[in-house]
């Protein structure tokens, strides 16, 4: 299993624990720079019967990404190589 698979798998495991009393299906909303996680997943079919659903949001760059994280406006994300300071 990749990193992203398992880092995919333990964020959707902790809002699944924080909201197993909910009785509507949990959305994660999940973070993707230009599309690449998400064309992964679905390539390995990890995304297939899900009991979650996932909104995503697709970034150009690891900055305003890591903005969305830090701010709390979205659940997931991978964040690819950062520029070297």
């Amino acid at each position: 299993m990749s990193i992203r698979s398992k880092l995919l798998t333990l964020a959707a495991a902790l809002l699944l624990a924080s909201q197993a009393g909910a009785a509507e299906r949990l959305t994660l909303r999940i973070v993707d720079q230009k599309g690449n996680m998400r064309a992964q997943l679905e390539a390995a079919g990890a995304l297939r019967d899900l009991p979650y659903d996932i909104h995503w949001v697709e970034f150009p760059a690891a900055a305003p990404l890591a903005e969305a994280l830090n701010a709390g406006a979205i659940d997931a994300g991978i964040i690819g190589a950062a520029g070297a300071s």
